[in-house]
C-alpha cells in the first residue's frame, strides 16, 4: 500500500538508523546494503536531507546520517515525505456519497485497514531496528 520510493527511504533510514552515532555512511555502502539503485537513492536521501531527516557532509569521512533521534523518527515520518497517507481513504467501490453515515458494503472493512496501516506508521519508531540488531546480536 505504500510506493517503493517509500519502502526504499524505510531501507535507507532503518539502515542508518543502525551506524554509530554521528558516523556518515556514504550513499554507496547505503546502497548496496539495502539493495536500492544507487541514482534512484540519491534522491531519496537529498529528499530526506531537505526535510531534515537526514544530514549530509561532504569530502573524506562525508556521507549521510540521521538528523532526528531514532526514538522520535516514526515510519511515517519518512513515508509522508514522499506521499499522501490520505489518498487512500476514497471510497473503494467508487461511491461518491459513501461515508461513515452512509458506508459502502467495503466501508468499514477498507477504514479498518487504513486505521491498522496508519498506527503501524505513526506507532512504530525507528529505535526498533536498534532493538531488533542488539536482540540478533545476542543470538
Amino acid at each position: 500500500m505504500i510506493t517503493t520510493t517509500s519502502e526504499y527511504a524505510i531501507r535507507a533510514v532503518g539502515y542508518l538508523t543502525n551506524s554509530e552515532d554521528d558516523v556518515r555512511i556514504g550513499s554507496d555502502e547505503i546502497a548496496e546494503a539495502t539493495h536500492v539503485p544507487k541514482r534512484f537513492l540519491l534522491k531519496i536521501l537529498n529528499t530526506l536531507k531537505n526535510q531534515g531527516i537526514l544530514r549530509t557532509s561532504r569530502g573524506i569521512g562525508g556521507g549521510f546520517s540521521l538528523a532526528k533521534d531514532p526514538k522520535k523518527l516514526t515510519l511515517f515520518d519518512v513515508v509522508s515525505v514522499f506521499e499522501d497517507i490520505s489518498r487512500f481513504s476514497h471510497c473503494l467501490s467508487g461511491d461518491q456519497n459513501c461515508s461513515s453515515e452512509n458506508p459502502c458494503p467495503l466501508h468499514k472493512k477498507w477504514n479498518a485497514i487504513l486505521e491498522k496501516m496508519e498506527d503501524l506508521l505513526k506507532g512504530t519508531t525507528f529505535s526498533h531496528y536498534r532493538e531488533y540488531k542488539k536482540l540478533h546480536e545476542k543470538s
